[in-house]
Parts: C-alpha cells; sequence; structure tokens
C-alpha cells in the first residue's frame, strides 16, 4: 500500500487474488474486473506495517476517498492484497485522480511522509489485473456459510500451459456442472488473470470459518465429488505447468468499504 500507492498505479491478478469471495457481484455480468496491490511485508515489520495501513484507512474515511471500496486479504507468508472493482483499464485514471483529490485535501507534506513510512517495511510490491468469472464460478443455492463466517481464504493459483487456456475455460465448467449436481454448499470465485501477471493464470479462491473447517469440509466434499471429481482432476493436471497454494484470511479491519460505513 506504498504508493505510487494503492495504484497511483502506472501498472496493476490476480486473484491477489483476490480478497474475499463474498464480495458482492452482479450475477448477470460475465466478468468483474480488478486493480490488485499485492504488498509483501518483512515479517519482523507486520505490526508496524498494520499501523501505517489503518492510518492510511482512517485518512480515507475521513476525506472520502472516491474509489468503490478497496478489500484487502493477507497471506500466511505475509503477502497482503488490495483490491479495487473497475469497470475497465480506463478507471485507473479515475483511481489516480481520486488520490491526486487526497494529496490535495491532506496536503503534499501529509502524503509524503505517510508513504515514505513504508518504505522500511515492505520486502518488495507488485500491481496487476484479474477478472473474477461468473460462469467459472461455482455459488451454491444455499451458501453453507454467510460471508461474515467465511473469513479464512485458501487460494490456488494454476499457470495454465501456454495454449491450453479454452481447454482449461472448459474443464471449470464441468467443475461447476459436477459440484451443482452433487449438491456441494461451498462455493468458490474463478479469476482470470491478466496484465502484470506470469500468463496464462487461473485462481480459485475458497473460504471457510478457520484452516479445521477448511480441510474437513474439502475431505468431504472429495468424498461427495467420489471418481467423477478424481478425473476432472486429472485432467486440470495435465493442462497444468504449475500450482501454488496458500492460506489467509479476509482483513475487514484493513479495507476501506465506504458502502459498508465501518472498515
Amino acid at each position: 500500500m506504498k504508493s505510487k500507492l494503492i495504484l497511483t498505479v502506472a501498472a496493476v491478478l490476480f486473484l491477489g487474488l483476490l480478497a474475499t469471495p463474498a464480495m458482492s457481484q452482479d450475477e448477470a455480468k460475465p466478468s468483474q474486473m480488478f486493480f490488485i496491490g499485492e504488498d509483501v511485508v518483512k515479517p519482523a515489520m507486520v505490526t508496524q506495517y498494520e499501523t501505517a495501513v489503518k492510518e492510511w484507512v482512517n485518512v480515507m474515511r475521513t476525506h472520502e476517498l472516491a474509489v468503490p471500496s478497496i478489500h484487502v486479504s493477507m497471506r500466511e507468508d505475509f503477502h497482503y492484497y488490495y483490491v479495487i472493482p473497475v469497470k475497465s483499464l480506463a478507471d485507473m485514471e479515475t483511481i489516480d485522480k481520486a488520490f491526486g483529490a487526497l494529496v490535495e485535501k491532506i496536503g503534499k507534506e501529509k502524503f509524503t511522509a505517510m508513504v515514505e513510512q513504508f518504505d522500511d517495511l515492505l520486502d518488495h510490491e507488485k500491481r496487476f489485473v484479474a477478472s473474477r468469472s461468473t460462469e467459472l464460478s461455482y455459488v451454491p443455492e444455499t451458501p453453507r456459510l454467510t460471508p461474515e463466517e467465511a473469513r479464512y481464504l485458501h487460494w490456488t493459483f494454476y499457470s495454465v500451459q501456454y495454449g491450453k487456456m479454452d481447454e482449461a475455460k472448459e474443464l471449470a465448467k464441468d467443475y461447476v456442472s459436477l459440484l451443482a449436481s452433487k449438491g456441494i454448499t461451498d462455493g468458490y470465485s474463478l479469476y482470470i488473470g491478466g496484465m502484470g501477471l506470469e500468463l496464462p493464470m487461473l485462481a480459485v479462491l475458497q473460504s471457510a470459518k478457520d484452516p479445521e473447517d477448511f480441510w474437513a469440509q474439502s475431505k468431504k466434499n472429495q468424498t461427495l465429488l467420489g471418481e467423477e471429481g478424481k478425473q476432472l482432476d486429472m485432467r486440470a493436471l495435465a493442462l497444468t505447468r504449475k500450482i501454488e497454494r496458500v492460506s489467509g484470511w479476509a482483513r475487514p479491519d484493513l479495507s476501506y468499504l465506504p458502502e459498508a460505513g465501518t472498515n
């Protein structure tokens, strides 16, 4: 969240994927694009980093930063994702102007000081784009958990073999159909990686109450999917050149959610 901070952006994923699968979506839309900032924090500096982020959130709330929202999540390996919904890449300019207006309100001296405090806290940062696919995400008719309960997050990043993305998308549709037919009550969001990532990439974001709940429910779901699920898994491996799995938590306390009225 340093800046060219939070997307004062000149280059903006995946899946940083992303923040929380419970983010409100218009299910009639084929996809929702996101700008994502990824901060990789020095482990020994996590407390100072979060204190600095909360200062930014307070400033954004006080001066009503003109962006729809910034959902935040953190991985167990100290990667923090900042996710802003956008309509298109053209919205980068709108976001840049919003932060420019914030600078005018708080003054360049204060803004610079707030940005520079991250210099000793970050290992590095990234900016990228990802889109959540409505068609390829699975939303059960009756979800097992409410968004408020689903704070534990599990990301699976699939580096798809070059030239195999169309096949990977068809496979994703087959997964959605199978889960629906088996009455699986745990959903997930599937994101398609864009600018700023190693492509082609797909990412799946799942959620649960906590690690114990995630793994226990995963085992139950695997049993329900049976041999059909195993066959889909084998097809997935055949289309993939690399898989990365990481876990973490939604961080509403570090998020900027103006419509919710609280962060």
